[in-house]
C-alpha cells in the first residue's frame, strides 16, 4: 500500500508545473539504471516506457547586451522509450515563458510574455559502460551522451519602453512577438554504486530567437543570442525502486540552474 501511494505521489509530480531555462541534461547513465519497469517487470526487456519531469529553475542565461538577467520558464515534462537498458528516446512538451529586456537605440525595451505551449525531442544514449570493484562491492561506469531540441512561439502580455508599460489590450501596441530556439548536446560520465548514481560533464548550448514590438508606430526588433555557448553539469541519480530515479542537477559558466526531477520506467 506505502508503494502504491507512493507512485501515486510521483505522477502527481510528474505532471506538476515546472520551471526551466536551457534544459536540464540529465544523467547520461539513467537508460541502465532503470532497469525494470512498473508495469513490464522483466528485467531482459529490450524496450521500456518512461515518464519524467524536472523542476528547474534559472535565473541567469548569458545573453548578448542584455539590460538584465533574461529568464525564460518551461513547464512540462517528458515521455519517451528505453531501448536495450542503451537509449532513452522522448518528447518534450509543456508551457514556456519569458522575461528579457535589451537597450534598442536609446531606449531600455522589456518583453514579458505570456505562458504559451512549447514542445521538443531528445535523446540519451550510453556509448561505453564497465563493471568496477569497490571494496567487495561492484559499481558501474558509464559514458553517454545527450541531444535536445526545443521551441516556444510565446504571446507577448506586456511590453515596457523604458518606464512606460504598455499591456497586450493597449492599442498602442500594434504588434508583438516572441520566439525562441533551443539545442543542446552533452557528454558525460556516470558512475553508479548501490542506489547512487553521480554524474558530470560538458555541454553545448545555443538559445536563439527574436523579440518584436510596433508602438505608438516605433518598431522594436531584437534577435538574441547567447553570450556563452559552453558550460558544464554535475548532478546526483537515487534509485527509490527499480523503475524509478529521482534527479538533482546543478549547471554552471553558460547558465546559473539547479533542478530536481524524476524519470519513471513502465
Amino acid at each position: 500500500m506505502k508503494r502504491l501511494l507512493f507512485y501515486v505521489v510521483c505522477i502527481a509530480v510528474l505532471a506538476s508545473t515546472i520551471s526551466s531555462y536551457a534544459m536540464p541534461v540529465g544523467n547520461i547513465g539513467a537508460p541502465g539504471t532503470l532497469k525494470k519497469g512498473l508495469i513490464i517487470k522483466d528485467e531482459n526487456s529490450k524496450f521500456g516506457f518512461i515518464l519524467g519531469a524536472e523542476v528547474d529553475l534559472n535565473s541567469d542565461r548569458n545573453m548578448k547586451h542584455q539590460a538584465k538577467d533574461t529568464e525564460y520558464f518551461f513547464y512540462g515534462g517528458k515521455a519517451g522509450v528505453t531501448i536495450a537498458d542503451k537509449a532513452f528516446v522522448y518528447g518534450l512538451v509543456g508551457g514556456a515563458e519569458a522575461d528579457q529586456k535589451y537597450k534598442i537605440s536609446s531606449d531600455q525595451v522589456e518583453w514579458d510574455t505570456k505562458t504559451d505551449l512549447a514542445w521538443g525531442v531528445g535523446g540519451t544514449a550510453v556509448i561505453y559502460e564497465k563493471d568496477v570493484q569497490y571494496a567487495d562491492n561492484k559499481a558501474i561506469l558509464r559514458v553517454g551522451i545527450d541531444g535536445k531540441y526545443r521551441s516556444s512561439d510565446l504571446g507577448v502580455d506586456k511590453v515596457k519602453v523604458n518606464d512606460e508599460i504598455y499591456n497586450s489590450t493597449d492599442a498602442r501596441l500594434t504588434e508583438k512577438k516572441y520566439n525562441c530556439d533551443e539545442w543542446q548536446v552533452a557528454l558525460g560520465v556516470s558512475y553508479q554504486f548501490d542506489t547512487f548514481s553521480p554524474y558530470a560533464g560538458v555541454k553545448y548550448s545555443d538559445a536563439s530567437g527574436s523579440a518584436k514590438a510596433i508602438v505608438s508606430d516605433q518598431s522594436y526588433q531584437y534577435d538574441f543570442n547567447p553570450k556563452s555557448n559552453f558550460g558544464i553539469f554535475a548532478g546526483l541519480d537515487v534509485l527509490a525502486f527499480d523503475s524509478l530515479s529521482v534527479n538533482l542537477e546543478g549547471r554552471f559558466i553558460d547558465e546559473t540552474a539547479f533542478s530536481a526531477g524524476t524519470t519513471l520506467r513502465f
